[in-house]
C-alpha cells in the first residue's frame, strides 16, 4: 500500500509523565499556529522514520525489535532504534558475510526512505539532517562488504532504490506503527510485533 494522507494526522502532541515533556507540552499549546505545526511535523517525522527502519528490520529479520522518541532540550525530537539483531545475525556480520551486510544496509536506509514515500526529504548528504547517521552507517557497512575503492554513493543510491517497493508493499504497518509511537513514545518488540502484525491481517 502506498503512503496516505493520513500520515498528516501523526503530528498530534501527547503528553509524557515527566516534567520536561509537560512543560513542552504547555509551550506547545501556547505557541503560535506556526511553531506548533513545525512541533508537530517534527515529531510526525521522527515516528515515521523509526517506523522505517522497525519494518525493514522486521522484513529482514523476521522481528522488529523496539523504538523510541523523544524531545530534546531545544524541543525538538529525536529516534533511536533498538541496535540488537538475532545471534545468527550478529555472528555473520562478524564474519563480513556479504548477505547480512546488505540487510543492514537496508535497515540503515529505510527511515530515510520512509521519511521521502511520506512526502518528506530524506536529506542524506547534509551532516546536521536527521539522515547523516544513516548515511554514515550504510557507506561503513558497504565499506565492509565491497572495500573501501568502491563506488559506495553509487551503491548507496541502489540501495535507497532496494528499499522503496519493499516500503511501500508493506506502508500499512509503517503507519500504524508511527500512530502507536506517536502516542506512547515508545514501543517494545513485542508491541512492534502487535502492531505489524495486526497491519498485516487487515491488509494494509
Amino acid at each position: 500500500m502506498r503512503p496516505s494522507s493520513s500520515y498528516t494526522e501523526l503530528g498530534r502532541c501527547s503528553m509524557a509523565s515527566d516534567e520536561q515533556q509537560r512543560r513542552m507540552k504547555r509551550e506547545y499549546d501556547e505557541g503560535t499556529p506556526v511553531e506548533r505545526k513545525k512541533v508537530a511535523d517534527e515529531k510526525c517525522e521522527s515516528t515515521i522514520h523509526e517506523a522505517g527502519h522497525v519494518v525493514m528490520k522486521w522484513l529482514v529479520y523476521g522481528t522488529p525489535g523496539s523504538a523510541r522518541i523523544w524531545q530534546d532540550d531545544k524541543g525538538g525530537w529525536r529516534g533511536e532504534c533498538d541496535p540488537d539483531r538475532p545471534r545468527e545475525a550478529k555472528e555473520a556480520m562478524a564474519r563480513g558475510d556479504c548477505q547480512v551486510l546488505e540487510r543492514e544496509v537496508l535497515v540503515a536506509v529505510a527511515g530515510g526512505v520512509a521519511t521521502d514515500l511520506a512526502g518528506g526529504c530524506a536529506q542524506w548528504f547534509d551532516p546536521r539532517a536527521r539522515c547523516a547517521d544513516d548515511f554514515k552507517s550504510a557507506i561503513e557497512l558497504l565499506c565492509r562488504r565491497k572495500g573501501n575503492g568502491f563506488n559506495h554513493r553509487g551503491d548507496f543510491e541502489r540501495q535507497v532504490e532496494r528499499a522503496k517497493p519493499l516500503l511501500e508493499e508493506n506502508w500499512g504497518s509503517i503507519e500504524a506503527l508511527a500512530n502507536v509511537l506517536c502516542e506512547e513514545l515508545c514501543v517494545s518488540n513485542c508491541r512492534a510485533e502487535e502492531v505489524i502484525g495486526a497491519a498485516v491481517k487487515r491488509g494494509d
